[in-house]
């Protein structure tokens, strides 16, 4: 399984993020169903996503980047999105950030706040391990 992303990511095995420390390899673990290719990716260096900031984006793949650390109510709210990958797993979502939104497919780091959000609300949680 793979996960890919276009603003620093690599095709592989997993997913490979290029970081101010090296690249960081993230890989699909359980089983998972593969997350297809990021159709948006948050920008680098962008650390909050605004209430509404991408409300109707028309995005079904999303990898939210290391760098954010908050996103805000209905961020992604009525956008077609299919699948999210969060590569911090501390990252505070709040709860209305996919509202209106069919179902969201979430991958991430385990153990944090996002494997915590999508368990609370109701989003199957596909664990990433990093490698």
């Amino acid at each position: 399984n793979e996960l890919r992303g276009r603003a620093g990511g690599n095709a592989g095995s997993g997913l490979m993020w290029r970081e101010s420390t090296g690249y960081v390899k993230l890989t699909i673990t359980d089983n998972a169903p593969p997350m297809a290719e990021a159709t948006f990716t948050t920008p680098s260096g962008l650390t909050m996503i605004e209430e509404e900031a991408f409300a109707g984006i028309a995005a079904r793949v999303i990898l939210i980047t290391q760098d954010v650390e908050t996103v805000g109510d209905h961020a992604f709210s009525g956008a077609p999105v299919e699948q999210a990958g969060f590569l911090n797993a501390n990252t505070e979502i709040h709860r209305d950030a996919f509202a209106d939104c069919d179902y969201v497919t979430v991958y991430g780091i385990p153990g944090g706040r996002v494997e915590q959000w999508a368990e609370q609300n109701n989003y199957t949680f596909y664990p990433l391990n990093n490698q």
